[in-house]
């Protein structure tokens, strides 16, 4: 994170305009990658059972706490709280996507295991452009003179709600 602060007050020059110029490019170009992401997110949870998804991902979810559990090498599986956030993610982006859509597919159809397991390699890369998109969009803005914390105050707004709000972009 670019502290404007910092550097002012260590002698180091602001920001020229062709700086904002490629920190704004980069921060639209992450946006950009998020909406895509988030457009084929809601693509595949809108393709799959709701009922069978949702069943399906809570399964994994229990299947992953038993196998961590049990595991004795403790240091090869992923601690407790990232199983949790990883599946509490999938389940809060699912939600949003449900609730945004009323035409939803027959819980008849059998659920595409492949589809579900690429969904969730795209909530992860996700929630990771989300974090980088605070980052590049903060550091971006322009310093309103009253002491160079707008920039910080931003990020961590941004990464903040991000954490509450389950690292969702809200393009559905």
């Amino acid at each position: 994170m670019d502290n404007i602060h910092g550097r002012v007050m260590a002698g180091q020059p602001k920001d020229t305009a062709s700086d904002r110029d490629q920190k704004i490019k980069a921060a639209d170009g992450l946006r950009q990658e998020m909406e895509v992401l988030a457009f084929r997110a809601r693509d595949l949870i809108l393709a799959q059972p709701p009922i069978t998804l949702l069943s399906y991902i809570l399964s994994r979810f229990h299947v992953a706490l038993l196998s961590q559990s049990t595991a004795g090498d403790t240091e090869n599986s992923p601690p407790r709280q990232e199983i949790v956030k990883k599946y509490q993610l999938a389940l809060e982006y699912m939600h949003a996507v449900w609730s945004c859509h009323s035409h939803l597919i027959d819980n008849a159809q059998a659920i595409d295991e492949e589809k579900v397991i690429e969904l969730m390699e795209i909530l992860a890369e996700l929630e990771n452009k989300t974090l980088f998109y605070s980052m590049a969009s903060a550091a971006a803005r322009v310093d309103d003179g009253k002491g160079g914390y707008s920039a910080d105050t931003e990020f961590h707004a941004k990464i903040s709600w991000s954490l509450i709000r389950g690292h969702r972009y809200q393009v559905l």
